[in-house]
């Protein structure tokens, strides 16, 4: 007898003012999703996958979509098939290169030369250097570093650590984390550990800037927040509370066309455009004060 699938997956075709509906609605409405990604297809329209922790019932998951976008697009269903996904996510886990930052797992070839070697292994924290938010920090970071910036440093939402592990291994100076996220926060030191940066990584739990650990350290002449437009939005008076005249932002964890508003709003609290780096879909931004 064959085992029943873990997971199944929904993929539902729509435009892209409609993807952006479904997606929040259905990460907000709908427990059993685990995830809801959208991906531009050529000619415009986007594919919206969602992984579901069990089998919907059709007509219940249809009504939903209807109730989001006040019509009823069609879309596929099917079961993903069990399977050893450490292995797969391995296997598809690429190096990746971003600026001078070589992101790589331990089962992959030594960095070339001339790289600043960053060891991240698949885990449950966020920021592996796959997404092209982390890649796009990155790169923003690669070439603030060029041109050198103060501490100290906080990375606000840290995930894996990787942002300030990079920041450590370059400068060999210390950068502060932070994470809603309790097992983020155990990921990011021992990720730092692993790279060489234990004792010039710290990380807390911590929402925000809200933790004695990082009002301590401020004002801060460096914030990297790769998390999402809207509590970008809500973070950006504290932004400048707990940053100082001449400090950088990095920010990300944004799609382009959400870059506007966040511009606008950090605008508003005194910062300028530095740069941006649209990379497909999203856009990072480094701001300065």
């Amino acid at each position: 007898m064959s085992k029943e699938p873990d997971l199944w997956q929904a993929v539902i075709q729509l435009t892209r003012e409609d993807a952006d509906t479904a997606t929040d609605w259905l990460t907000e409405t709908n427990p059993d999703v685990l995830s809801v990604s959208a991906f531009e297809e050529i000619g415009g329209d986007y594919a919206v996958t969602v992984l579901l922790a069990e089998e919907p019932d059709r007509a219940d998951f249809s009504a939903l979509i209807e109730q989001a976008l006040g019509h009823e697009p069609g879309f596929t269903l099917e079961p993903l098939e069990n399977e050893d996904w450490v292995k797969r996510g391995l296997e598809d886990l690429k190096p990746v290169r971003a600026g001078r930052f070589h992101i790589h797992g331990s089962h992959d070839e030594p960095a070339p030369g001339g790289t600043h070697s960053l060891l991240i292994e698949a885990g449950e924290a966020f920021g592996t250097g796959q997404h092209p938010t982390t890649s796009g920090c990155l790169m923003a970071l690669d070439d603030l570093l060029k041109r050198g910036v103060d501490g100290p440093v906080f990375d606000l939402g840290c995930g894996t650590g990787i942002l300030s592990i990079a920041y450590a291994s370059v400068t060999k100076l210390p950068v502060l984390g932070g994470d809603i996220d309790e097992p983020s926060v155990r990921f990011a030191k021992a990720a730092a550990e692993a790279n060489g940066v234990g004792p010039l990584v710290d990380a807390v739990e911590a929402t925000g800037f809200q933790h004695e650990a990082v009002r301590e350290q401020a004002p801060f002449g460096l914030v990297m927040a790769n998390v999402l437009a809207g509590p970008l939005i809500s973070l950006a008076p504290d932004m400048r509370r707990f940053t100082r005249p001449g400090s950088y932002v990095i920010l990300s964890g944004l799609l382009r066309h959400q870059s506007r508003a966040v511009e606008a709003t950090y605008r508003g609290q005194g910062f300028v455009i530095g740069a941006r780096y649209p990379l497909g879909e999203w856009m990072t931004l480094l701001l300065k004060r």
